[in-house]
């Protein structure tokens, strides 16, 4: 008896997730973590992730906001001027900015 009610109750329920169009393993409460498809704005803050060295000077690339750029590549308004040590020069029309690789510490030992 109960498995004949378990298998009528999920019947409904894919049917009803299936009319709705939405995914059942979906979480119903926002978890607040932005979409990966949202377009980025000049405001947000560009983050140096990582400085991939190379044998030679010309080769080196860097990751910034989950971007791969090596020198003379743009990103947003930003050209990318230098790639050295643990920095990235950046220059706009009418400023320039530095990104600096883990700038505070992460960790502080007593």
């Amino acid at each position: 008896m109960y498995r004949y009610l378990l298998a009528i109750f999920a019947l409904l329920f894919v049917s009803y997730v299936s009319a709705v169009g939405q995914d059942p393993t979906r979480p119903l409460i926002s978890t607040g973590v932005a979409s990966s498809n949202n377009v980025k704005d000049d405001t947000e803050k560009l983050v140096l992730q990582s400085i991939i060295n190379a044998s030679d000077k010309e080769n080196i690339k860097a990751i910034i906001s989950g971007k791969l750029v090596a020198t003379g590549d743009m990103i947003r308004q930003y050209k990318v001027i230098s790639i050295e040590g643990k920095t990235v020069t950046l220059q706009a029309s009418e400023h320039a900015k530095k990104l600096v690789l883990f700038s505070a510490p992460i960790v502080k030992y007593k």
